[in-house]
């Protein structure tokens, strides 16, 4: 069970926007709503971080935004 569109625009204002360098440089921020999915998805199953299915952000990825202070 993923996220509804109408889900999704509940939360969609709550997510931060992610930070852009100034040179560039570094990976390309993967779509948030997968990263949220993915946090779901852990929290939903109680699976390991590291038994996160490929259709969802690598785990460290996930497992940082899911731990990250705002």
């Amino acid at each position: 069970m993923d996220l509804t569109d109408e889900q999704w625009e509940v939360w969609k204002p709550l997510i931060p926007k992610p930070p852009h360098r100034e040179d560039h440089r570094g990976r390309p921020w993967r779509y948030p709503r997968d990263l949220l999915k993915g946090i779901h998805w852990i929290l939903r199953t109680g699976a390991p971080w590291k038994e996160l299915p490929e259709r969802y952000p690598p785990y460290q990825r996930a497992a940082t935004a899911a731990f990250r202070s705002g």
